[in-house]
C-alpha cells in the first residue's frame, strides 16, 4: 500500500515537469524530491536589452504652441494685491480669504491717483502682451480651412442666420451638409483647392 502511495506522489511530481525533463531523467525514488524542486523553479527568459530612451519629452506642436503662448497680464487689483501682501503680516498672508477681504477693502478706500498708478502699470504690461501675442500668432498661424469648412462658410454667408430661431438654424445646417454630401468628388476637390 505504501508502494502505491509512493508511485502516486511520484506521478504527481512528474506531471508538473515538462515532457522533455521527464524523458531526460531516470526513474528512481532518490530523484523524486529533486524533480519537485525543479518543477517549482521558473526558468529565466533572456530578453534583449532595450536601448535607453532619451528622457526629454518631445512636445507635440499643439503642446509647444500652448506652452509658448504669452500669458494675459494681471489686472490692476491683482497688482495692488501683490503689493498689499508684502505689507501685511505673515499670519494674514497665510490665510488667503482674510488677505483678499482686507485687500479689497483697502482697494475701495484707495485714492483715485493710486488706482490710476496701478491701471497704468497694467496698461504697460498689456501693451507688451499685445506685441508678444502678435509675434506668437505669426509663429503659429491658423491652419488653412479644408474643403467642407470653405463650403460651409460660403453657404452660411448667403443665408442669414441672425433672424432665424434655433430650429430654423439647425435646418439650414442640415441642408448645407446634405448639399455637401451630394457633391461629386471633383466638385469637392474644387472647394479644397479654392482660396
Amino acid at each position: 500500500m505504501s508502494a502505491v502511495l509512493a508511485t502516486q506522489s511520484l506521478s504527481r511530481a512528474f506531471t508538473r515537469l515538462s515532457i522533455n525533463a521527464y524523458a531526460s531523467r531516470s526513474f528512481s525514488c532518490c530523484t523524486a524530491p529533486l524533480l519537485k524542486e525543479e518543477a517549482t523553479k521558473t526558468t529565466k527568459k533572456t530578453t534583449k536589452k532595450k536601448k535607453p530612451v532619451n528622457k526629454e519629452k518631445k512636445l507635440s506642436q499643439l503642446q509647444l504652441k500652448r506652452k509658448e503662448k504669452p500669458k494675459i497680464p494681471a489686472s490692476a487689483f491683482a497688482l495692488y494685491l501683490r503689493d498689499f501682501a508684502k505689507t501685511v503680516s505673515s499670519e494674514t498672508r497665510s490665510n488667503i480669504s482674510e488677505l483678499s477681504k482686507s485687500a479689497s477693502e483697502a482697494w475701495n478706500n484707495e485714492t483715485y491717483a493710486n488706482k490710476i498708478k496701478y491701471e497704468s502699470m497694467r496698461n504697460e504690461q498689456f501693451d507688451d502682451y499685445k506685441v508678444k501675442m502678435e509675434a506668437w500668432r505669426e509663429k503659429y498661424p491658423k491652419r488653412p480651412l479644408n474643403g467642407f469648412q470653405k463650403f460651409m462658410s460660403d453657404y452660411l454667408k448667403n443665408s442669414s442666420l441672425k433672424s432665424k430661431d434655433k430650429a430654423e438654424r439647425i435646418d439650414v445646417f442640415k441642408t448645407a451638409v446634405s448639399q455637401w454630401n451630394s457633391l461629386t468628388d471633383d466638385e469637392k476637390e474644387k472647394w479644397k483647392t479654392a482660396l
